[in-house]
């Protein structure tokens, strides 16, 4: 047991004293171009070339985010879409609320022979024409802009 002490202290004795170099430096490296004489906080002082890392250097940011122009005209189109949603909803709420008289139900398309469901499903496509097809050009829109923002997210990340 006595053993087992003396080499647990052994070992914690080496790892305390091995311990300073991986510890700060209480002297840290001097930048080439700066004496060790030079003392920070004494006056205006510039950094050194060296001090800026190399590979700093050679980034350039670009002006414009290249992801910015798809990821506005995405948002653009997705709030078109949903203005879209909304009033093609508020359509159909007005639709289940009138009363379409016999040329209303000529015009959408309704015959002697049709059954009152699918007079109704004519009729409520006829109501709804402009806003429908207003809802299915922005969700065509919006799908472009997904895809192209998508395209350049994957080129952009290559």
């Amino acid at each position: 047991m006595k053993r087992i002490e003396f080499l647990s202290f052994t070992l914690a004795t080496l790892l305390v004293v091995s311990l300073p170099s991986y510890a700060v430096d209480p002297a840290p490296h001097t930048p080439k171009g700066m004496s060790k004489t030079t003392a920070p906080m004494k006056g205006p002082m510039k950094l050194t070339p060296a001090a800026i890392p190399k590979d700093m250097k050679k980034r350039t940011i670009r002006a414009e985010d290249p992801i910015e122009l798809p990821c506005k005209s995405f948002r653009y189109r997705y709030t078109t879409y949903r203005r879209a949603v909304a009033n093609y909803q508020t359509k159909l709420n007005q639709c289940g609320n009138m009363t379409f008289s016999i040329q209303d139900q000529q015009r959408a398309g309704c015959k002697a022979s049709d059954t009152v469901a699918q007079c109704n499903h004519k009729l409520l496509r006829y109501c709804t024409r402009t806003q429908r097809h207003s809802m299915d050009d922005s969700w065509r829109l919006l799908r472009g802009a997904a895809n192209n923002l998508k395209a350049t997210i994957d080129r952009v990340m290559r």
